[in-house]
């Protein structure tokens, strides 16, 4: 488990997280006994084949699981157990202290408000800024993802983005207001491979940047392997192996994380170096 430096406060901390659904029986929880850790301004990457139970830990983390699962273990960020957390009290978190990137942009826009009118929202209600001081942020926004002429696009709409622009749109929403950590779930798998190494960079730079502490869900490995500073590989809802990316990239331990290493080398030709980097 990541090392919390002396002195210092964890950013985020899951402490033998169980999830189990309606419906199902104790013994088929969709996660199991999940522990890992972050430090403020650190990037971890949480990886696994799809239905390991990574996008899972995460609702966990933000309290969007579906109405009746059941949670238990810990999750505390910055200190404050989520665990049990009225949804009054964690409304505000969301949004402002965790911001969260989706896995399909198109979903996560609303098609019929402008760009403007969603970046304004959060804006607005976590931080009570009016709406010239909204507009002013959100052009801001938009040129630090990179959007061209800012100012014109906030009176666009979502479907006149490409997936690629619609996504930098969310990362805008997520980091509009300076949150100190950013979940991204699968924030690639819908975008065209040409623009899926802009948008990483992206997050990598404002991450950096911001310092902001950053957990990215993934089944690419080589995804992790350029962003993360460690790795957790998830299978079947449990947490089989977890450590440095340098380590678990170059002498991993459990026989599933060699296997999804094999299988990304041999369509990728080794994209792992000795530093753990593409």
């Amino acid at each position: 488990m990541s090392a919390v430096a002396p002195g210092g406060e964890e950013l985020l901390a899951v402490r033998d997280l169980r999830v189990v659904f309606p419906g199902t029986r104790p013994e088929d929880a969709a996660v199991t006994g999940v522990s890992f850790a972050m430090n403020p301004g650190q990037t971890l990457g949480l990886v696994g084949e799809s239905g390991s139970g990574k996008s899972t830990a995460c609702l966990a983390i933000m309290g969007l699981l579906a109405r009746g699962a059941t949670v238990t273990g810990s999750i505390t960020f910055r200190g404050t157990e989520l665990v049990g957390l009225p949804e009054r009290r964690l409304r505000p978190l969301r949004g402002k202290d965790i911001g969260l990137v989706y896995q399909d942009p198109m979903a996560a826009l609303n098609p019929v408000k402008t760009i403007g009118a969603q970046l304004r929202e959060p804006l607005r209600l976590h931080l009570g800024m009016s709406r010239k001081q909204a507009d002013e942020r959100a052009v801001e926004l938009l040129d630090r993802v990179g959007i061209d002429a800012p100012r014109d696009k906030l009176r666009s709409f979502p479907h006149e983005f490409s997936g690629g622009m619609r996504q930098r749109v969310v990362i805008a929403m997520a980091v509009s207001c300076n949150p100190t950590l950013l979940i991204a779930d699968e924030p690639t798998t819908a975008l065209d491979v040409s623009v899926q190494a802009q948008v990483l960079e992206l997050l990598s730079d404002l991450t950096t940047d911001l310092g902001i502490g950053l957990l990215i869900v993934s089944h690419d490995l080589s995804v992790v392997a350029g962003l993360a500073d460690d790795v957790a590989v998830m299978r079947h809802g449990s947490v089989v192996e977890y450590g440095s990316v340098h380590q678990v990239f170059q002498r991993p331990a459990h026989p599933y994380t060699r296997d999804l290493l094999a299988v990304v080398r041999e369509l990728e030709g080794d994209p792992v170096d000795a530093g753990g980097r593409p």
